[in-house]
C-alpha cells in the first residue's frame, strides 16, 4: 500500500551532515502521479504525515533514549519512499550552503533539551548573514518556551516580518507550530508547548538548508521531546 511520505529517491545519509547534497537533491527529485506537491505553506500537515507513519512503522522500533539525532532523522528519511508528497525546487534551494549540523546531529534523545537547543539555534540564526535583523529577533520571541508560541501577538510578528531576508523562517516557524498544534494531545498543558516549541525550532534549524530538511529537523525534535517527556 503506497502510504509513505515522498522525498526524494536519491536522497542519502550524507545530507544530514549539511547541505552539500543540496543540488543532487534538486536533480534527482521526481514527480509522481497521485502525490501532493508540498510547500512552504504546507510544511506542518507534512510535519505531521511524517510523525503519523513513524508511529505506524516498525522503523519505530529501533529509537530508544540513546539514538543520536543523526540516526532518528535517518530513520524518518527511510519513511520517505513511495508516498504521498513531493517537492518543487523551493522545497530543496538551500539557504546556506555546507552548513554543519554535528552539534545536533551527535546529541543522543535522552539528552535533547528545549531550552538548550534552541540556544544553539539561535546562535546559527543571529550568525547567519542572510536573515535580516528583525526576522532574527522575531524568531528568539515566538520561541520561547514558556510563551505561546501561537499566541496573538506571535501570530501578529510573524505578519510583520515574513516578507523580510529569511522572513519564510518565521513562515516555517509557524505552519510546524501549528501542525504541531493539532497532533500532539493537549493534555500536556505547559509540556505540550514544549514539544510544539521544538517542532518550529527543528523546522527552522533544518530550513537554513533546505525547505526537506525542515521537515526532516522538525519531525526529528519533535519525537525526541516527545521521548524525553514522557519518560
Amino acid at each position: 500500500m503506497n502510504k509513505y511520505f515522498y522525498l526524494l529517491a536519491s536522497l542519502c545519509l550524507a545530507a544530514f551532515f549539511g547541505c552539500q547534497n543540496d543540488n543532487d537533491m534538486n536533480a534527482s527529485f521526481s514527480k509522481e502521479k497521485g502525490t501532493i506537491s508540498a510547500t512552504i505553506d504546507s510544511v506542518g500537515k507534512v510535519h505531521n504525515y511524517l510523525l503519523e507513519q513513524m508511529k505506524d512503522s516498525e522503523i519505530g522500533l529501533c529509537i530508544s533514549n540513546k539514538t543520536k539525532m543523526k540516526d532518528l532523522v535517518n530513520c524518518f528519511q527511510r519513511l520517505n519512499d513511495n508516498g504521498k508528497y513531493c517537492y518543487n525546487e523551493i522545497m530543496t534551494r538551500a539557504d546556506n550552503d555546507n552548513a554543519d549540523f554535528s552539534k545536533f546531529e551527535n546529541m543522543a534523545i535522552e539528552d535533547f533539551d528545549v531550552k538548550s537547543i534552541r540556544t544553539l539555534v539561535l546562535k546559527r540564526i543571529n550568525a547567519n548573514d542572510n536573515i535580516d535583523i528583525d526576522v532574527k529577533k522575531a524568531i528568539e520571541i515566538i520561541s520561547d518556551p514558556d510563551g505561546n508560541p501561537l499566541s496573538e501577538q506571535n501570530l501578529s510578528l510573524i505578519e510583520q516580518n515574513k516578507n523580510k531576508k529569511g522572513g519564510h523562517l518565521l513562515i516555517v516557524f509557524k505552519n510546524i507550530a501549528e501542525g504541531s498544534d493539532e497532533y500532539w494531545p493537549q493534555t500536556r498543558d505547559s509540556q505540550s508547548r514544549a514539544v510544539i516549541v521544538a517542532d518550529g525550532i527543528g523546522g527552522v534549524l533544518g530550513t537554513t538548508c533546505s525547505g526537506v530538511m525542515g521537515i526532516l529537523w522538525g519531525a526529528g525534535f519533535s519525537y525526541a521531546c516527545d521521548m524525553c517527556l514522557s519518560n
